[in-house]
């Protein structure tokens, strides 16, 4: 009797065993996690008449509601759940997701839930493409260092990350309300406040300065730069380059950046001693670290004598030739005036290329060997010269 009692309480522990060991479960219809008509045993088999546990290795290759909790004590995942590209794991607003220690999330289609939860020992592993929306808040536990994101997470509320924590990928976190608290490393910002206005978004590879424009202007004979970031990271200063006849960006002046700022910042610089004709300039930003990158060239055209030339003078021919321009033609016009003040031509905004006109005058309207008075007329300046008809 003995022996029997004996051997009964071998079968009943290994009957335990075995049926605590993780099945497989596949998705094979569109549905709620806890219909029992989703879930297969076997990829593309009938239904095995069960929902999965968290300690199973789910598969998802449909679009499942989840109506039950993945998380806390009891229902946190301890197994693998992969979501499969054209699959989904819908908790909307009401259900969470805790991957416990020894548990792995592989996504690579898209899941939504309300808070999530990431525990030291577990693994994460979101592929390029991969979409994950957390309604609530986002926690990537202390020690948590096996957090890969490929993918595009947002996060509508609080973000936090515990000490000794890291996340690393080539992907995006956007926290939408926040607060942040960092306190381990998120890509490669160790910042524990990295978000100073909301929406916030976090980069594998932040850029230095996202520019919102940059442009010149004419002011009077000076020329104006201007430039607006909408956010900076580490930025220490802007320096404005003019190209040299050689080609070469020389040094014109330095402003102070912003430092880590996701305000919209304005710059502005005036070049009081701009070159004669056609001028590049470029804007370069500089970190503290002293790595640096330039915004594309820009280009203006000044003129900085007071006279167009006018050819040919004294003329033969009704047909002229003015040079000298380097004005923005949309705003310029060209009138000829006899001189006792009567106008015999106009042209509204003329078509300048390699900053000169050609104008031909009414035949009718000049005669030899008078004078007239050619002005242009930009929104800068007012040039006058006299023509002389032979």
């Amino acid at each position: 009797m003995p022996i029997i009692k004996k051997l009964l309480c071998i079968a009943i522990i290994v009957y335990t065993q075995l049926g605590a060991q993780a099945a497989t479960r596949y998705s094979r219809a569109n549905g709620n996690w806890t219909n029992t008509s989703v879930w297969s045993a076997t990829a593309g088999g009938a239904s095995c008449n069960c929902t999965p546990s968290s300690s199973d290795n789910i598969i998802i290759n449909h679009s499942i509601t989840l109506d039950k909790e993945l998380a806390y004590t009891s229902n946190g995942l301890s197994g693998t759940l992969t979501i499969n590209i054209g699959g989904s794991l819908n908790g909307g607003s009401t259900y969470s997701l805790d991957v416990k220690a020894g548990g792995t999330l592989n996504l690579y289609g898209s899941m939504t839930i309300l808070n999530a939860t990431f525990y030291n020992g577990s693994t994460i592993n979101m592929a390029t493409g991969s979409v994950f929306i957390v309604n609530g808040n986002f926690d990537n536990r202390n020690n948590s260092v096996n957090v890969t994101i490929n993918g595009a997470i947002t996060v509508v509320g609080s973000f936090s990350t515990g000490n000794g924590s890291l996340i690393s990928g080539s992907g995006t976190i956007n926290v939408v309300n926040g607060p942040t608290n960092n306190n381990g490393t998120v890509f490669t910002i160790s910042s524990s406040t990295p978000c100073g206005t909301y929406p916030c978004n976090l980069a594998s590879n932040p850029l230095p300065v996202q520019w919102i424009s940059y442009r010149l202007e004419r002011q009077g004979t000076n020329v104006l730069v201007t430039w607006a970031t909408a956010t900076e990271l580490n930025n220490s200063h802007f320096t404005i380059l003019r190209a040299n006849p050689l080609g070469d960006f020389v040094l014109l002046g330095t402003v102070q950046g912003a430092g880590s700022s996701t305000l919209t910042n304005n710059y502005n610089f005036v070049d009081s001693n701009p070159i004669n004709g056609t001028a590049y300039y470029k804007v370069r930003q500089t970190d503290f670290d002293g790595k640096w990158v330039d915004s594309n060239i820009m280009t203006i055209k000044m003129v900085r004598n007071n006279h167009v030339v006018l050819s040919p003078n004294p003329a033969n021919t009704n047909r002229i030739r003015i040079t000298g321009i380097a004005y923005e033609n949309a705003q310029s016009s060209v009138h000829v005036y006899r001189m006792d003040g009567s106008e015999i031509k106009v042209i509204i905004t003329p078509s300048i290329a390699d900053d000169e006109i050609y104008m031909e005058l009414p035949e009718q309207a000049v005669r030899a060997g008078a004078a007239y008075l050619v002005q242009f007329t930009s929104r800068d300046s007012v040039i006058r010269e006299k023509l002389i008809i032979n």
